[in-house]
């Protein structure tokens, strides 16, 4: 696949919000036809694709057009619920680390007060 079929994919694959089982399998069947088209016709330019297949936004719609709401309002929910998932678990690693960082220097000074010093007096 030459450079700018990778490219025109890269566009594609941005776009979408959500990449899940559906849409992968959507954006291969789409690599395949372009690696296909840009062979064929030698394709040296990303606006040749575009006239052929159109703005990578417009395939977007075009996808979105033969999914079904009811699908997407239920993989926004999904990652939603990821998002608060991932941002709940970042900020109690953040407080146990803290935690942790605060234990130990308590620690630290606890033991540097209690140092060891030997002195030695020579008495004459």
């Amino acid at each position: 696949m030459n450079k700018i079929c990778k490219q025109y994919i890269s566009d594609v694959k941005n776009l979408f919000p959500i990449i899940g089982k559906n849409e992968k399998r959507y954006i291969k069947g789409l690599e395949t036809e372009l690696h296909n088209y840009c062979i064929e016709e030698n394709i040296t330019d990303k606006k040749e694709l575009c006239q052929k297949y159109g703005m990578p936004n417009e395939i977007l719609n075009n996808y979105y057009r033969n999914v079904s709401i009811d699908d997407i309002i239920k993989k926004i929910r999904i990652m939603k619920y990821i998002k608060r998932l991932t941002a709940t678990i970042l900020i109690l690693g953040m407080v146990i680390t803290s935690i942790y960082i605060w234990h130990s220097y308590a620690e630290y000074r606890i033991a540097k007060d209690q140092e060891v010093v030997i002195y030695e007096d020579f008495i004459e």
